[in-house]
């Protein structure tokens, strides 16, 4: 009976005959009145469609509860899965062992003895071939002087030693070219222990000195290690010329390990053994062939100075061999030890 306030009712009518009397019991009039409106169609089809809307709305309010839970949840969730934030930072404790804390500066000075950093290879087929190219074109110059241009023989057109003249000249260029090709190649890198250093570089050696002599004599007192490095000469048999040098001092526009000679790139294989009568037969001549490379490709570095990388020491440019020579540990050491200063240089090449 609750239906019939919601509206599900107006459409029943209870019919009372008109034979029922006055003393009808009320008990019967109420269970007719149920049969009534129990078997009519109107109400059982109102009775199933509130079933269906109540059991979509159910439906929809379990789905929208899982779907966005409650903003505590939320929370809670977002707490227990976020890390703890520390609480202490972590620093650096005495528990490290001595050793691994110091530089490598401060582990070569306590080899107490020098340790070669870098050693070139022997340049002498360089210096032979570019020296006498150069002889030879300061001879010509010499000789095409005095006799074309200074003392002309006689019977000679006038316009003859004028044209000489640049050509005189360009061979000159040449000359010059060819033997300052030799000049300022770095020969040696040694690290020497600042104990092993003589007093007079710790001190300076004189009263008056320049603010880039200060300077330099600062970087050195202040640094554990040395950098001896030996300069070639141009001309054979005379003794290099050395440098010390704080390590700060030395600026390089690579890293030394990155060369060819640092990464092995250079180094020749092993000449396979003579295994037959033909083979046996070509040895003298492959000897031969070996022999005739060197001055070819000594004049080829002179001419192109191919091979060779610029560095800066004490603000002046010298000539390091990358194409062959020894490294310490791949050149690690030296990168470590000199400033990496690109910046410094211009036109530094991209392939050697």
């Amino acid at each position: 009976m609750a239906s019939f306030p919601r509206g599900f009712g107006r459409h029943v009518y209870v019919l009372v005959p008109r034979t029922a009397s006055h003393a009808c019991c009320p008990q019967q009039l109420l269970a007719r009145t149920q049969r009534s409106i129990a078997g009519s169609p109107m109400l059982i089809q109102a009775a199933r469609s509130l079933h269906i809307s109540t059991s979509l709305r159910a439906a929809h309010q379990a789905t929208s509860k899982k779907q966005s839970p409650p903003a505590r949840q939320k929370l809670k969730a977002t707490t227990a899965t976020s890390p703890p934030l520390p609480t202490t930072v972590t620093t650096a404790t005495s528990d490290v062992h001595p050793a691994i804390a110091l530089s490598v500066a401060q582990k070569l000075a306590q080899r107490g003895q020098p340790t070669t950093l870098y050693e070139a290879p022997s340049h002498f087929w360089l210096k032979a071939s570019s020296i006498s190219a150069s002889v030879f074109c300061m001879s010509y110059v010499g000789i095409q002087y005095f006799t074309v241009v200074a003392f002309p023989p006689e019977g000679l057109t006038w316009w003859v030693p004028h044209l000489f003249v640049p050509i005189i000249l360009m061979m000159g260029a040449a000359g010059g070219w060819f033997v300052l090709s030799t000049a300022h190649i770095i020969r040696y890198i040694k690290a020497v222990p600042q104990a092993q250093l003589p007093r007079s570089y710790l001190t300076g050696g004189r009263a008056k000195r320049t603010p880039e002599e200060e300077k330099s004599l600062a970087a050195l007192n202040a640094s554990p290690v040395a950098l001896d490095i030996a300069l070639s000469n141009v001309l054979p048999f005379l003794p290099p010329k050395r440098i010390i040098a704080a390590p700060e001092e030395v600026l390089v526009p690579f890293k030394m390990h990155l060369t060819p000679l640092g990464t092995g790139a250079t180094a020749e294989a092993p000449a396979p053994k003579a295994t037959g009568f033909l083979a046996t037969l070509a040895v003298p001549f492959r000897a031969l062939g070996r022999g005739l490379k060197g001055p070819f490709v000594g004049l080829r570095r002179g001419l192109l100075r191919e091979g060779f990388a610029k560095i800066k020491v004490k603000d002046k440019t010298y000539k390091i061999d990358v194409l062959g020579g020894k490294l310490l540990d791949q050149g690690k050491v030296l990168d470590h030890l000199v400033a990496y200063r690109p910046n410094r240089f211009s036109g530094i090449p991209k392939s050697w």
